[in-house]
C-alpha cells in the first residue's frame, strides 16, 4: 500500500483517505513482517498524505473468528490484531487523524 500512495491517493487529490491495513500484514501474507514494520508503513503512508492536505481515517483490524473450515485464529492471532488496533488508536491521536473502531462493533 506504501507504494501505491502516491498513485493512488496523493495524485488524485482526495480530501480524505481512509486506510484499512493490517490483517495481511499479521497474517503474513507477503512475507513475514514485524509489528513495527506493520506501523512504520502505516505511519508513512498517513504522513505522506497529511503533507498534501489529505485527512487521514485510521480503521481498526476487523476480529477474526474460527467459524469456518479453516481457522482463522491461527494466521490472525487475536492478540496482534488487539496490540495494532491498540497503537493505531494512539497513533490517531498523536497525528490528528481519525480513528474508526470496527474491531468493536464485530466484536
Amino acid at each position: 500500500m506504501l507504494v501505491r500512495t502516491f498513485p493512488d491517493v496523493i495524485d488524485l487529490h482526495p480530501a480524505v483517505v481512509i486506510i484499512l491495513a493490517g490483517t495481511n500484514d499479521i497474517a503474513a501474507n507477503n512475507g513475514p513482517e514485524t509489528m513495527l514494520m506493520v506501523e512504520e508503513n502505516i505511519q508513512a503512508i498517513s504522513e505522506l498524505s497529511q503533507k498534501h492536505g489529505i485527512k487521514v481515517i485510521l480503521c481498526s483490524v476487523l476480529p477474526v473468528s474460527n467459524y469456518t473450515n479453516q481457522p482463522q485464529t491461527p494466521r490472525h492471532p487475536p492478540a496482534q490484531i488487539v496490540a495494532l488496533n491498540k497503537w493505531l488508536h494512539d497513533y490517531a491521536g498523536r497525528t490528528g487523524a481519525l480513528y474508526c473502531d470496527y474491531y468493536s462493533a464485530f466484536s
